[in-house]
């Protein structure tokens, strides 16, 4: 998920091509933020990066016990530094300060858990 609209219009597009289809949620702010959810959030860094990697190319990585993950969403440029890993053998530490962090405004979120995606309220 995204919060915002038109990032997952071009995602769902780029992704379902004229099968695309985006939904509408809604969550209530004070169930969101009353304690009662464990919740993950990244800004775009190292970290950030290290998570994503692992969730893509680790088949040993076992997701952290989260309800909620929030992140920026991974693009393209990501990609790309994960490519020089892969192919030349690079380290986190040595693609960290090649990754422009700023890029990676789009937010999106992850509802892991069944408690968590019950509080979402299907509004179109």
């Amino acid at each position: 998920m995204t919060y915002d609209r038109r990032t997952a219009k071009d995602w769902a597009k780029k992704n379902f091509k004229e099968k695309s289809i985006v939904n509408r949620y809604a969550i209530d702010l004070e169930q969101l933020t009353d304690g009662s959810l464990k919740i993950k959030h990244f800004k775009a860094d190292a970290q950030w990066a290290e998570f994503v990697w692992s969730n893509r190319y680790n088949t040993n990585f076992k997701r952290p016990k989260y309800d909620v993950i929030i992140g920026p969403m991974a693009d393209r440029g990501l990609k790309e530094q994960f490519m020089k890993m892969r192919t030349e053998g690079k380290t986190f530490e040595e693609i960290a300060p090649l990754i422009h962090y700023d890029r990676f405004r789009s937010m999106q979120v992850c509802f892991c858990s069944d408690y968590a995606i019950s509080m979402l309220n299907y509004i179109d």
